[in-house]
């Protein structure tokens, strides 16, 4: 919570440094799903990816960017119930790369996927539908900034009862120069 609240403060104030290099999301998603993969065992929900294989790397800071996806993942994994799914997909999208976090979970109404990404807030009736422990309401809010500050977006797109998904774009990094 103490350090959620940090880097939550620091990226109010812009203190926050981004230290943006070209990441290959085919090879960091795999790796970031490993540190809660066993949240996945756990609560006996799959956990897939659907990375294209002729996907750009990204403009991104690889601490912050795993931040982001083992944030969204945890999120939706507390979120789905058992023998459900949680699916990692990254595909290019025109001049970016479409992220998403699409789970088989609660879902989130409409009245509730408005505010979702405000500080402190949570979707009403997690409290006692999470799986594990109680979330603070600050990770999708440090996610949000996190997306933001690299040039991204993210939303969320949700039914109740059918689950929902998380989605973030982020800047497709410039091909390298070839030297002569």
């Amino acid at each position: 919570f103490v350090t959620d609240l940090l880097d939550l403060a620091k990226l109010e104030r812009t203190a926050f440094t981004i230290r943006p290099s070209q990441v290959d999301l085919k090879a960091m998603i795999p790796e970031a799903l490993s540190l809660i993969n066993s949240l996945a065992q756990e609560g006996r929900v799959s956990l897939r990816t659907e990375i294209a294989e002729d996907l750009p790397q990204v403009t991104a800071d690889p601490e912050r960017l795993r931040q982001i996806l083992v944030n969204l993942v945890s999120n939706a994994l507390k979120f789905t119930p058992a023998n459900g799914s949680v699916t990692v997909s990254a595909k290019k999208a025109g001049q970016a790369i479409l992220c998403g976090v699409p789970d088989s979970g609660i879902g989130i109404a409409p009245e509730d996927q408005e505010r979702i990404f405000d500080k402190f807030e949570q979707v009403r009736g997690a409290r006692t539908a999470v799986k594990g422990p109680k979330g603070t309401g600050l990770g999708l809010s440090i996610c949000k900034s996190l997306v933001e500050a690299h040039g991204g977006k993210i939303w969320v797109e949700s039914q109740l009862g059918k689950g929902s998904g998380f989605y973030f774009t982020l800047p497709i990094a410039p091909a390298k120069e070839k030297h002569a």
